[in-house]
């Protein structure tokens, strides 16, 4: 009799040990997904509208193929942004109005490089980017 009564402490100590090994995955794996569902920030993009001394701030997710002009067009309509934009022959594009702000020139960077106006519809955007347009007051 003692011989079976020790062979049920053996299994009731390795299921312990199974429960308590259980319990450590289940732990790690929260832990893990929990981590990765904290990074989905990742896919965003920032833009930032500098007029005068005013700036506007928007931030949102980057689509696949998606140019400065689309993240333009999609920061105008979040933020109630009149936005006029004309690609003109011979790469001299230009943004006729924005925010309601004729008779300026604007400067657009992206990651800090200034990017000429004719390429807004050509230069993609990716994750973490940061783009600033700049509305520049033209000496008459």
């Amino acid at each position: 009799m003692k011989y079976k009564k020790s062979q049920v402490d053996i299994s009731s100590r390795e299921m312990v040990v199974a429960q308590i090994l259980l319990l450590i995955v289940l732990g790690c794996l929260i832990f893990l997904i929990k981590w990765s569902l904290k990074d989905t920030n990742s896919d965003m993009a920032y833009l930032e509208l500098q007029v005068n001394s005013q700036r506007r701030a928007f931030e949102g997710r980057v689509g696949e193929e998606m140019t400065l002009l689309d993240a333009l067009y999609l920061a105008s309509r979040a933020g109630n942004i009149d936005f006029k934009y004309t690609p003109q022959p011979q790469a001299n594009a230009s943004i006729l109005q924005l925010s309601g702000i004729n008779q300026k020139e604007y400067e657009i960077y992206l990651n800090s490089t200034k990017i000429p106006l004719d390429r807004l519809s050509t230069e993609r955007i990716r994750a973490n980017d940061n783009i600033i347009v700049k509305a520049i007051e033209i000496n008459n």
